[in-house]
C-alpha cells in the first residue's frame, strides 16, 4: 500500500512539472548534455515506468506471500524541473527494481508454497535477468531507455506470472493486480 501511495504521489507531482524545450546541463564527465522536448518527455515516462514496476513487484510479493525483498524501499524522488537529474534518479532506481526482481524471483524459486508454474518463472526469471541490470548505467537517455526495455520485459513476465494465481476479488473489490 505505501509503494501505491507513493507512486500516486509522484504521479501527481509529475502532472505540475512544466516540460522544458532546450535543457543544457551537465553530465558526469562535465561535458554538456543537450536534451530535446522529446528527451524529456521520454524521461517522464521512464519515470512512471520505473514506479509501476515496483508497484507489481510488490503485488507480486503480496500474492505469493514472499516476505519483502531487502532492495524494496521508496523511490528517490529526483529534483522536479531538472531533467537530467530526474534521469540520475530513474537510473539509480532501476537499479534498485532489478535487485528487488532477483531477490524475489531467487525466493519464489526456493520456496515450497509458490505453485509449480509460478516457481518455474520464478527461477527462469532469476536465471534470465542479466546482472548489469543490477548495474548503473550513464544518465543518458538512450541507455535508460534500454534497461528500461530489459528491466520491463523481465517484470511484466514476473508480474503476469504471479498474477496468474491471485484469488478472485469479492464483488465490488479490485483484483490484486490492478496498477490504476
Amino acid at each position: 500500500m505505501r509503494r501505491l501511495l507513493t507512486v500516486a504521489i509522484i504521479l501527481a507531482s509529475l502532472s505540475g512539472c512544466a516540460i522544458y524545450d532546450d535543457v543544457m546541463q551537465q553530465d558526469e564527465d562535465a561535458s554538456p548534455q543537450r536534451l530535446t522536448a522529446e528527451d524529456v518527455s521520454r524521461i517522464t515516462e521512464l519515470y512512471i515506468a520505473t514506479g509501476r514496476y515496483g508497484v507489481m513487484l510488490s503485488q507480486a510479493r503480496d500474492i505469493l506471500r514472499l516476505p519483502e525483498s531487502p532492495a524494496a524501499g521508496d523511490a528517490v524522488v529526483p529534483t522536479a524541473g531538472d531533467p537530467l537529474q530526474e534521469l540520475r534518479g530513474i537510473a539509480e532506481q532501476q537499479v534498485r527494481v532489478a535487485r528487488e526482481l532477483a531477490g524475489d524471483t531467487a525466493a519464489a524459486c526456493g520456496r515450497p508454497g509458490v505453485p509449480e508454474r509460478v516457481r518455474a518463472v520464478a527461477c527462469e526469471t532469476a536465471r534470465a535477468a542479466p546482472a548489469s541490470l543490477q548495474q548503473a548505467v550513464r544518465a543518458e537517455v538512450a541507455a535508460v531507455t534500454g534497461r528500461d526495455l530489459q528491466l520491463g520485459a523481465l517484470v511484466m513476465g514476473w508480474w503476469d506470472k504471479a498474477c496468474s494465481v491471485a484469488p478472485k476479488p469479492a464483488a465490488g473489490e479490485p483484483h490484486a493486480c490492478s496498477i490504476e
